[in-house]
């Protein structure tokens, strides 16, 4: 499954099971965040990740954006990242990550560009966030209805 489709079902049951008026943000542009709550006042940063790290990364431009926003609106600023062994949640304002500079990063997720550059980046130990679906051989719920999150290339879902 290709990343877009990934991170837009994670979207998707963090709607349906969490934040019922999360708004996802248009993949088109680059905001610093991918989706916000209103109602419960948090800014998101979604990721899925093909394999299990137990020290899930975050790029310190996004963190120190998504810190920013949020400070100036009184709102908190959420990481979710997904691996095949769960969903894991940290409040970035409560758990700041480890830094360091790493220089063999991709410039993007998009593997057609395979160009390397220099990222100061952080990690965040899953034993510090809120684990939203348990750790299991499967990591999508059985009783969700992911039949009914089929997308087209319409973007439509980022409007609903």
């Amino acid at each position: 499954m290709e990343y877009k489709a990934k991170e837009e079902l994670l979207f998707k049951f963090l709607k349906e099971e969490y934040y019922p008026d999360l708004e996802l943000l248009s993949y088109e542009v680059y905001s610093g965040h991918d989706a916000i709550s209103d109602d419960d006042e948090f800014f998101f940063e979604l990721k899925c990740r093909n394999t299990h790290y137990d020290n899930l990364m975050i790029e310190k431009i996004k963190y120190d954006h998504m810190i920013s926003i949020a400070s100036a609106l009184n709102y908190g600023a959420l990481y979710i990242c997904e691996t095949p062994k769960g969903i894991w949640q940290f409040n970035l304002l409560k758990t700041p990550p480890k830094w360091e500079e790493r220089d063999d990063l991709p410039a993007t997720t998009s593997f057609i560009n395979t160009h390397r550059v220099t990222k100061t980046v952080g990690y965040l130990n899953i034993n510090q966030g809120k684990i939203l679906y348990p750790v299991l051989d499967d990591p999508w719920d059985q009783d969700f209805d992911y039949e009914s999150l089929v997308f087209d290339d319409d973007d439509s879902m980022l409007t609903d």
